[in-house]
């Protein structure tokens, strides 16, 4: 008795049907990864606009003094507000710091930092973009007390079909030269 080694109908449409299966699961997996990774890259873009805001602000502050927000007093309460005014110090061409014959620092002329448009600003007289935080973005100054700062941040963006990510975030800045 001699057998057929030849494959059914059948047997190759189980074997296709098997293939595409596998083939659509793949795909999906695929898919579903590439946007995983969009929205990871999304909300890592928004962390280091956020970290550039804070390392430019802190910066700011060490070399300079605030003038605006002004310090709150005992009939005073502290008002969010959305621009610092701030005074470098002066430098002499050695680097060194600036001072009067009486040993107080010299400032020179002052700058602000203010957010507009989804951009935070350094402006002195032309303006610097410090980072990108998005059109729905905000941030918010409050000087509590005289060697305190809190900068409020809400920064959003928005990805490919819709997703949107944010992050709404508050760092306190100690204000030594004040």
């Amino acid at each position: 008795m001699r057998r057929n080694l030849g494959t059914t109908l059948i047997e190759i449409l189980v074997v296709f049907g098997i293939f595409f299966i596998l083939s659509a699961a793949i795909l999906m997996i695929y898919t579903s990864m590439i946007r995983i990774e969009k929205q990871v890259s999304l909300k890592t873009d928004l962390d280091r606009a956020i970290i550039a805001a804070v390392r430019h602000i802190d910066a700011s502050l060490k070399s300079s003094r605030l003038i605006e927000p002004t310090r709150p007093d005992a009939w005073t309460e502290p008002l969010e507000v959305n621009r610092l005014r701030l005074e470098p110090l002066k430098l002499q061409p050695n680097g060194q710091p600036a001072v009067t014959a009486e040993g107080f620092p010299e400032w020179g002329t002052p700058f602000a930092i203010f957010f507009e448009k989804g951009e935070l600003l350094r402006e002195n007289p032309q303006r610097r973009v410090l980072a990108h935080l998005g059109p729905q973005g905000g941030v918010g100054f409050l000087r509590p007390n005289k060697n305190l700062l809190k900068m409020r941040i809400h920064a959003k963006n928005l990805g490919e079909r819709g997703y949107e990510t944010s992050r709404d975030t508050t760092f306190q800045f100690r204000l030594f030269n004040q």
